[in-house]
């Protein structure tokens, strides 16, 4: 006879981020390959999956708590039937795919402390459903502002809890790497950009894009892992649009490809800094699809924010333009506080809400961080500004 669970209030909290992430990534998966949001006739008729299944998916993607969302999804397996299936029709982008199956892995963690029965969980849920307040649980992130010597500190207490860095791993001496990471780690964190071989930290270098740059990289982190573990210490890489690390979907190949490892990941990971993900040709809806810088930093945000350790938020504006700048050094936007520059603070706040259980450290990491966490706190609660 299994050993009953009871369902602690921390426990409840997970429920309503596994549940809302799941939701969440359905949704847009749905988008992206369907079109629209479907009955559960036409998305039987559009997938060939099993009725009962799509009645399940049609539930769980209506408006409620996240752990309503759990007692209605259909079993781990039937969820990455539906995945394979969306992901067969060609039409799903692989940052979707990602982020779809990132929420059924989080889904099957959570149902693995019931025992690994997806029916004592409903059970559990629906009994604490009829005993808990309608009011949402709020889900916060821990808040922290950058000091001038860029160690990220508690905005709470003061506390410090990481080191920004400019460090270029790609040109560091391999074997006297884990001395630097441990030398500038604060709190045992430590941020550095994931690089290139450029002698310019910031100027281009397409060489830096191909697979071999990405293998190097990987290569580092898992030959790093089992010294920084030793030492305590975890590294994290923040991705540059002129770096190896140059956009989402580099970012996920790199997490998939490279460091899935579960102890190299405890040893490495991402501090995801979306605005420098930005080229000058991404503020006026130039570059790729004619997308807007928005639309940029909304998907980094909602693929990558709940797999990074920290969010470091900015805006940006353009850059005054050099006559005699070439493609290598072409100037980069101008970095500014949340509020000015390129980014709407409104699409910016539902990006944000999107993925808010998952967030574990936000920073804003340009200008007087005082009235950004405010801002930030506000758009969180999707208070109107």
């Amino acid at each position: 006879m299994s050993e009953t669970v009871f369902l602690t209030d921390a426990m409840l909290a997970e429920a309503e981020a596994v549940g809302l992430r799941l939701r969440a990534c359905v949704h847009e998966a749905l988008i992206r390959s369907i079109g629209s949001i479907p009955t559960a006739h036409d998305l039987g008729v559009a997938t060939g999956l099993d009725g009962v299944v799509c009645k399940r998916i049609a539930k769980l993607l209506r408006d409620g708590p996240g752990p309503g969302v759990l007692t209605h999804a259909p079993s781990v397996a039937n969820l990455r039937d539906f995945a394979s299936t969306l992901e067969s029709r060609r039409n799903l982008g692989p940052l979707e795919s990602f982020a779809l199956r990132d929420a059924i892995h989080k889904f099957e963690k959570f149902i693995q402390a019931f025992g690994g029965s997806k029916g004592e969980l409903t059970r559990v849920l629906r009994g604490r459903e009829t005993k808990a307040s309608q009011k949402p649980i709020a889900t916060e992130p821990r808040w922290a502002v950058r000091a001038d010597d860029g160690r990220l500190l508690d905005a709470s207490d003061g506390s410090p809890l990481a080191a920004i860095t400019e460090l270029n791993p790609l040109r560091e001496d391999p074997a006297g790497l884990a001395d630097r990471l441990e030398a500038l780690a604060v709190a045992g964190i430590v941020i550095t950009w994931s690089g290139s071989l450029a002698e310019e930290l910031f100027a281009r270098d397409p060489g830096a894009w191909g697979g071999e740059r990405l293998d190097q990289l990987g290569k580092l982190c898992r030959d790093l892992a089992p010294e920084l573990r030793r030492r305590g210490v975890r590294w994290l890489l923040r991705p540059h649009c002129r770096h190896v690390l140059c956009d989402p979907q580099r970012c996920v190949s790199f997490l998939r490809t490279q460091v899935s490892g579960g102890a190299v990941r405890q040893a490495s990971g991402i501090a995801l800094d979306p605005s420098a993900l930005l080229e000058q040709s991404m503020l006026n809806a130039s570059s790729g699809a004619g997308a807007t810088p928005e639309e940029f930093v909304g998907r980094a945000i909602r693929v990558l924010g709940p797999v990074s350790d920290w969010l470091l938020l900015s805006s940006v504006k353009p850059a005054e333009q050099d006559a005699e700048s070439d493609f290598e050094s072409a100037p980069l936007p101008a970095r500014c506080p949340l509020g000015d520059g390129a980014l709407d603070l409104t699409r910016l706040g539902e990006d944000l809400r999107s993925v808010a259980p998952f967030l574990q450290n936000v920073a804003p990491s340009d200008g007087d961080p005082r009235p950004q966490l405010d801002a930030l706190r506000a758009m969180l609660r999707g208070d109107e500004a």
